[in-house]
C-alpha cells in the first residue's frame, strides 16, 4: 500500500513540476514574441504628403515585415494604424496557437502597401497582409484606402461607383469581357461566381480602387474564379467612365486631360572598361533593405570620396518611394540587385508569387534607374530547392555577415570585417541603419590600405 502511495505521490509531482516548466515556457514565449517598439523606422518620401513607416522584426520565434503610410493628417493616421494593430494581433495570435514549432519552424508575417497616384490629391492604397507558419499554413488577405488628402477624407465605393441595377449589369460584361482576354485567369473564371458575387445582399464593392489609367477590381481566392490566387482585374478608364458617379467622372476627365510633363529619360552609367581583375586583391560591399532617405545618402558619399564601388540590394516597395536614389546609385555606377519587393521569406512561398516579387522590384528599378537587376538575393538568405528553381538570376549571399543590424557599435562591425575578409569576399550590411554609416567610416580606410580594391559582385563572379 505505502508504495503504491509513494507512485501515486511521485507522479502527482512530477505532474507539477512538468506544468510548472511549461507555463514558465509559454510566459517567456509570449515576452519574446512581442515586437519591440525600437526597430520602427519613420522615413521622407518622393511623395510631399506621405511618409513611410517600416516595423521589422527578425527574431528566432518569428519574422515580421510591416510597412504602412504616415500622412499629416492624424484623423487619417488613426484608421490606418487601428487596421494595422488588428493585422499585428492576429499573427500574434496565430503565433500563441503555434508555441511549440516556434522555435524550430519560426513564423513569417508582412504587410505591405502598394501606393497608387489618381490625381493630384488622391491616393490609392492597397495593402496585403501574409502570414505563414509551419511551412503549411498560411493565411493571406487585403485591404484597400482610397484617401483624399486635400479633404482629409477616406472615400468609399458608393462615392465613385454608381451601384445600381443598371451599373451591375455593365459591369458584369465588362469583368466578363476583361476575364476572357485575360491568359492568367480565362480557365479558372466562373461566370456563376462573378454573378452570385456582383448580386449579394452584402456586397459593398470595397474591393476597388483606381489609378490613373484604371478602375481595378481585386477579388479573393475563389471568389469568382477557381483557384486563382487574388485576380485582378483592369478596367480602363475610358471605358469604364459609363459605371462612375457624375462627380467621379468630372474628376478624373479634369485629370486625364491636364497637361503632362515630360520627364527625362534616366541616363545610363557609362560603361567603364576596368583592367582584368584576376590578379587583384579584390572585395564586394553589398547593402541590403534600401533605399534609405538619409542613410543610403550618406553611404553613397563615403563611396564617393573612396573611389569605391558597390552593390545595394533593393526592397521593390522602397523603390517605388525613392526613385532617385535608386537613380543615383545607378548614376555613380554602382549595382543594383534585387532583394524582393516586400520582403518575405521566398522559402515560404509558392513559386509564382516568389516571380511576382522579383518581377515587381526588377519593374520598380528599372522605372526609377533604366538599369536591369543583374542578380537576386533572397530576404534572410533563405533558399531551398523551390527558390533556386523559381529565380532564373544569379542568387547572391555574402561570406562575411557584419551583423551591422545586430549593434550600435562600429567598432564590432569592423572587428567582424577584420576577422573575416579575404580576397573575394562579400561583405553583408544593410543602409537602413545609422550604425551602418559610422562603421563604413572605419571598414573603407582599414580595407583600402589592406590593398583591398572595391568592385560589384557581378565583378567578384569573374574571379
Amino acid at each position: 500500500m505505502k508504495s503504491f502511495v509513494w507512485k501515486i505521490s511521485g507522479i502527482v509531482f512530477i505532474s507539477i513540476i512538468f506544468i510548472f516548466l511549461m507555463s514558465f515556457y509559454y510566459k517567456t514565449l509570449r515576452v519574446q514574441s512581442v515586437p519591440a517598439n525600437g526597430s520602427k523606422q519613420i522615413e521622407k518620401s518622393q511623395y510631399d504628403e506621405v511618409d513611410l513607416i517600416s516595423d521589422i522584426e527578425d527574431k528566432k520565434e518569428f519574422h515580421s515585415a510591416i510597412h504602412y503610410p504616415r500622412f499629416q493628417s492624424s484623423k487619417l493616421n488613426a484608421s490606418i494604424q487601428s487596421y494595422v494593430k488588428e493585422e499585428k494581433r492576429r499573427f500574434h495570435e496565430q503565433i500563441q496557437s503555434q508555441k511549440w514549432r516556434l522555435f524550430k519552424d519560426p513564423s513569417n508575417f508582412s504587410l505591405t502597401f502598394r501606393l497608387y497616384p489618381v490625381t493630384d490629391s488622391v491616393y490609392s492604397f492597397v495593402f496585403t497582409s501574409e502570414s505563414h507558419s509551419d511551412g503549411e499554413k498560411e493565411s493571406k488577405d487585403f485591404k484597400i484606402f482610397i484617401v483624399d488628402l486635400a479633404a482629409e477624407r477616406f472615400i468609399n465605393s458608393q462615392d465613385i461607383l454608381e451601384i445600381d441595377e443598371k451599373t451591375k449589369e455593365k459591369l458584369h460584361v465588362q469583368l466578363t469581357d476583361q476575364f476572357l482576354q485575360s491568359k492568367k485567369y480565362k480557365k479558372s473564371f466562373s461566370k456563376k461566381k462573378l454573378n452570385k458575387w456582383l448580386n449579394h445582399p452584402y456586397n459593398d464593392f470595397s474591393n476597388i480602387y483606381l489609378t490613373n489609367k484604371f478602375i481595378v477590381f481585386k477579388f479573393h481566392s475563389n471568389e469568382v474564379t477557381e483557384g486563382a490566387e487574388s485576380p485582378e482585374i483592369s478596367i480602363p478608364l475610358t471605358k469604364g467612365k459609363e459605371l462612375l458617379t457624375e462627380e467621379w467622372r468630372k474628376r478624373l476627365w479634369m485629370e486625364e486631360n491636364k497637361p503632362k510633363k515630360a520627364e527625362p529619360l534616366p541616363k545610363k552609367p557609362p560603361i567603364q572598361k576596368d583592367e582584368p581583375i584576376k590578379s587583384k586583391k579584390i572585395v564586394a560591399l553589398t547593402f541590403d533593405d534600401g533605399p534609405h532617405p538619409k542613410y543610403t545618402t550618406e553611404i553613397l558619399d563615403l563611396l564617393k570620396s573612396y573611389h569605391a564601388k558597390a552593390t545595394f540590394f533593393v526592397i521593390g516597395q522602397r523603390v517605388n518611394f525613392y526613385p532617385n536614389i535608386v537613380k543615383r546609385i545607378g548614376s555613380e555606377g554602382h549595382e543594383i540587385c534585387n532583394h524582393s519587393f516586400s520582403h518575405k521569406d521566398f522559402t515560404t512561398l509558392k513559386k509564382e508569387k516568389i516571380l511576382e516579387e522579383i518581377n515587381m522590384t526588377d519593374q520598380e528599378i528599372f522605372k526609377a534607374s533604366g538599369l536591369k537587376a543583374n542578380c537576386v538575393r533572397p530576404p534572410y538568405g533563405a533558399v531551398n530547392q523551390k527558390v533556386r528553381s523559381a529565380i532564373e538570376k544569379p542568387i547572391i549571399l555574402w561570406t562575411v555577415d557584419t551583423l551591422d543590424w545586430k549593434t550600435d557599435d562600429p567598432k564590432k562591425v569592423l572587428k567582424i570585417v577584420q576577422a573575416k575578409t579575404k580576397n573575394g569576399s562579400i561583405i553583408l550590411m544593410h543602409d537602413i541603419h545609422s550604425s551602418t554609416v559610422e562603421a563604413l567610416k572605419l571598414i573603407l580606410p582599414y580595407l583600402k590600405q589592406q590593398g583591398y580594391e572595391f568592385v560589384t559582385v557581378s565583378e567578384i563572379s569573374k574571379k
